[in-house]
């Protein structure tokens, strides 16, 4: 242990600091836990990124997480999801967008969204974050069956990155040519994603809308966006920002 610590001391140390008037600003840049993704929970579960070289489109298609209200112009407020967060760069400043689609036979229509903005501020240790939308969704019409969508932007312009977990659910990805239809996705238009689900469920809705009850294996799976495997004797330590005059 004290072999460790004196080696990490003397990395810090070893010509990077050239000044004795410095300050550091300290915080976790889960996008520097490289061994996060892909591991795998003791159900046998398995927690991936998202985010893709290009920009791509989710729909949950899964009937028994789809929600409804008996009222029209009913509200969504929060979600709870399972995301990573990055810091801005010049490049990196895209956010993801969470959507509400209506189904009808197979197809989806009228999406509504608003833009998922979250900062190393809001950091937790279980990638879990109840999230306040800034602007409700609207569900316009009732008695409807409707689902919730995410748009990914692409993976190295993306600040929050969203999850999805294989071994349970299904989901859709949005065939690139209808990315940006923002009327209606048909059937066809959507490739089945079976035994997948995204780390995101609706938490406060209008007093007039029902949906499923959040299982315990969604809190099993986000502790996975925040995961370390240990490789050999390499540790992980949080990003630390070095700032000199």
């Amino acid at each position: 242990m004290l072999l460790s610590l004196l080696s990490l001391l003397l990395l810090l140390l070893n010509g990077t600091v050239q000044s004795n008037d410095c300050s550091t600003e300290g915080f976790m840049e889960l996008s520097l836990l490289e061994a996060k993704t892909g591991s795998t929970n003791n159900n046998g579960q398995t927690t991936a990124g998202l985010a893709e070289s290009v920009e791509t489109r989710w729909i949950i298609t899964e009937e028994d997480k789809w929600f409804h209200c008996s009222k029209k112009n009913s509200k969504l407020t929060e979600v709870l999801v399972g995301v990573d967060i990055r810091t801005v760069t010049g490049n990196r400043n895209q956010y993801p967008r969470i959507e509400i689609w209506r189904e009808k036979e197979g197809d989806y229509k009228d999406p509504v969204c608003v833009e998922l903005r979250l900062s190393p501020h809001n950091f937790t240790t279980n990638g879990l974050y109840h999230y306040t939308l800034p602007t409700p969704l609207t569900i316009k019409k009732k008695n409807k069956d409707y689902t919730l969508g995410v748009y990914q932007p692409p993976d190295d312009r993306s600040v929050v990155r969203f999850y999805k977990v294989t071994g349970t659910g299904q989901i859709g990805r949005i065939d690139d040519d209808d990315i940006d239809n923002n009327d209606e996705i048909e059937e066809d238009d959507i490739l089945s994603v079976p035994s997948s689900m995204l780390l995101i469920r609706p938490t406060k809705l209008s007093s007039s809308c029902s949906y499923p009850p959040i299982d315990s294996s969604f809190n099993t799976n986000s502790l996975s966006v925040t995961n370390v495997i240990p490789v050999s004797d390499t540790r992980a330590f949080p990003d630390i920002q070095f700032t000199c005059n």
